[in-house]
C-alpha cells in the first residue's frame, strides 16, 4: 500500500505541478493586465498637466473639482452687486471683467488663469477696482490673488490677498449669515495699519474687514471706525 501511494505520488505530482504552476501563471498575468488598465484610468483622470497641441509644452488646465472655485457668480459681465448697511445706505460693484485665458507663454508650461475685475461705482478715485486672479498651479493648486484699493494717496494697488486651495489657508476661516443664507468657508481680510489703514470702496470710506467667501466671492465689509457693517444683497 505504501509503495502503490508513493509511486502514484511520483507519477502524478510532476504533472500536478504544471497544472498548477501554469494556472498560477495566468491568473498573474491577468492581474497584471488588470493593474495596468487600473492605473491607466487613475492616471487620465487624475493627471493635471495636459500637453498643449501647439508647442508640445504642459498645459496645466482648471478641473472638474476646480469650477466650484472660479467664482462663477461674477460671470455675468456689467451686472451690479449690491451691498447695504444697517442704515439702509447701499454701496455697488459693477462686473467689469470675467475672462479665462491661457497663460505662461515666457514660461516651460502654460496654466489657466481667470482673471475678475469688479468696478467700485461709488468711488471718485481713480483707484476704483478691485482685481482677482485665481490661477493653476504646476503643483495641482489653485493660487488666488485679490488686489483691493486703500486710502491712501496713490496706492491703487492698495493691498494684495494671497492664498491657496485647497486649504490649509493662512487666514481666520468663519461662517456667516446674510438673511436666510449661509456662507460656511469665508474668508476674513483686514487692513494692515500703520502701512495701510483701511481699505477703500466708496467716497470718504473707512474699511478694515472684508468678508470672503470661497466660492462666491465678497459678500459683506466692516467699517469700524463708522460702525458700519456692510452685506451683500442676495
Amino acid at each position: 500500500m505504501c509503495i502503490v501511494h508513493s509511486t502514484l505520488r511520483d507519477a502524478t505530482s510532476p504533472y500536478t505541478e504544471l497544472w498548477q504552476q501554469g494556472k498560477t501563471e495566468n491568473i498573474m498575468k491577468k492581474q497584471k493586465h488588470y493593474l495596468l488598465f487600473i492605473l491607466m484610468i487613475v492616471s487620465i483622470y487624475s493627471c493635471e498637466n495636459i500637453f498643449d497641441t501647439l508647442g508640445s509644452n504642459e498645459h496645466y488646465k482648471f478641473s472638474n473639482s476646480d469650477q466650484s472655485y472660479l467664482l462663477k457668480k461674477y460671470n455675468k459681465v456689467n451686472e451690479i452687486k449690491k451691498f447695504i448697511n444697517q442704515n439702509n445706505d447701499i454701496v455697488n460693484m459693477k462686473i467689469e471683467q470675467y475672462r479665462i485665458e491661457k497663460e505662461g507663454q515666457a514660461t516651460p508650461y502654460y496654466y489657466d488663469n481667470l482673471f475678475i475685475q469688479l468696478k467700485l461705482i461709488d468711488s471718485y478715485s481713480h483707484c476704483n477696482t478691485i482685481n482677482i486672479s485665481i490661477s493653476k498651479n504646476k503643483d495641482g493648486k489653485l493660487g488666488n490673488k485679490i488686489g483691493i484699493p486703500s486710502g491712501r494717496a496713490n496706492s491703487c494697488g492698495g493691498i494684495s490677498y494671497q492664498y491657496k486651495i485647497p486649504e490649509p489657508i493662512e487666514y481666520d476661516m468663519i461662517g456667516i449669515n446674510i438673511g436666510n443664507k449661509k456662507y460656511t468657508n469665508v474668508l476674513v481680510f483686514e487692513s494692515s495699519p500703520p502701512s495701510i489703514e483701511y481699505l477703500s470702496f466708496y467716497e470718504n470710506s473707512t474699511i478694515h474687514k472684508i468678508y470672503f467667501d470661497l466660492k462666491e466671492g465678497i459678500i459683506g465689509f466692516d467699517d469700524l471706525e463708522n460702525n458700519l457693517e456692510f452685506r451683500l444683497i442676495n
